[in-house]
């Protein structure tokens, strides 16, 4: 297994409430069609479900981000308790005391140390408590909660800690703007404030490439219907502090529209969906590397939010009715 350098991003999704927001699809821009498609099949291969505990293997990410390893499930049935096992990348072992109840815990891999930081949030944007403890594969993650759908998330990085602190407040933040709202959109203004006065690209990156929206792509969520596919990202930040999204978002808003419409059943659609989900990750990561340099906290810190967001939509695309 080739050693990530820098972010291994650790995902599972839990099923979020149908309440929130249908989330924008895409029509990617081009990339290998080889990798996104691989994940979506690895998807119930990679995770197996025996005696209520989730048990998660590594997905090869390549291609999807650089230097990521991601686990990530779809759990569809609310449970009071959900118990997840990560099985760490080869070379990785626990080095921090456990059981722990909150924060990071530290690890080696391959010789460096590392930290690993979950969080659970409910379909609100609220935390759930978990109680995170080692197991003989690599680490266990419990909790309980009244919201039995969630979205469960752990990153491994030098840094972990704080790209989920980041994340999720973002996550929150979102989700307070929406109120349970399925037609909330982000204030056009805002965001073109926000993307005005935020700095440029950082001219030691090493990507020239920017996902910007389509020439075609119809920004009108106030009258245009589904609004959703109309208000770049319905869920996540248009931004990510200099880094902009809505390209990407813009992509996924027509790549959904145009599979909505096709004469397919519903698991089809779902498929396809979720192609274009996977499509919105890549692209989102792809515009963090034109922002920020890599081996930058910054790009580390711009990739893990993405991962959130791309968790994010793959739930919405499990509860999706296909209109």
């Amino acid at each position: 297994m080739k050693k990530p350098s820098r972010v291994w991003a650790v995902l599972s999704i839990t099923a979020l409430s149908t309440s929130l927001a249908v989330l924008p699809s895409a029509q990617a821009e081009p990339i290998n069609q080889a990798e996104p498609i691989n994940s979506v099949q690895q998807e119930s291969s990679n995770s197996v479900q025996q005696e209520d505990i989730i048990t998660l293997a590594p997905t090869d990410a390549s291609g999807l981000a650089e230097d990521l390893v991601i686990f990530e499930t779809m759990v569809s049935e609310p449970k009071a308790k959900v118990s997840l096992q990560y099985d760490l990348p080869d070379g990785c072992t626990v080095k921090g005391n456990l059981p722990a109840k909150s924060g990071s815990v530290k690890l080696t891999c391959n010789g460096e140390t590392k930290e690993f930081a979950p969080i659970v949030l409910g379909a609100d944007g609220s935390k759930i408590p978990w109680t995170l403890t080692s197991t003989p594969e690599g680490l266990g993650l419990t909790y309980a909660s009244e919201k039995a759908e969630a979205l469960a998330t752990g990153v491994i990085s030098d840094n972990s800690e704080l790209i989920i602190k980041e994340a999720s407040a973002s996550i929150r933040k979102t989700n307070k703007e929406m109120s349970g709202s399925v037609s909330f959109s982000f204030d056009n203004t805002k965001a073109s404030e926000r993307l005005r006065s935020s700095v440029g690209p950082d001219p030691r990156t090493t990507s020239a490439h920017l996902v910007t929206v389509p020439s075609h792509y119809r920004y009108c969520p106030h009258w245009c219907k589904p609004k959703s596919l109309h208000d770049y990202c319905t869920w996540s930040p248009d931004q990510w502090f200099k880094a902009d999204f809505r390209g990407p978002c813009a992509i996924h808003d027509l790549g959904i529209e145009e599979t909505r419409k096709k004469p397919m059943n519903l698991e089809q659609k779902r498929n396809e969906r979720r192609m274009h989900d996977y499509r919105f990750g890549a692209n989102l990561r792809t515009n963090c590397a034109y922002f920020y340099p890599a081996g930058t906290l910054g790009r580390s810190h711009c990739n893990g939010a993405t991962h959130i967001y791309q968790s994010a939509v793959l739930t919405a695309t499990a509860n999706w009715d296909g209109s």
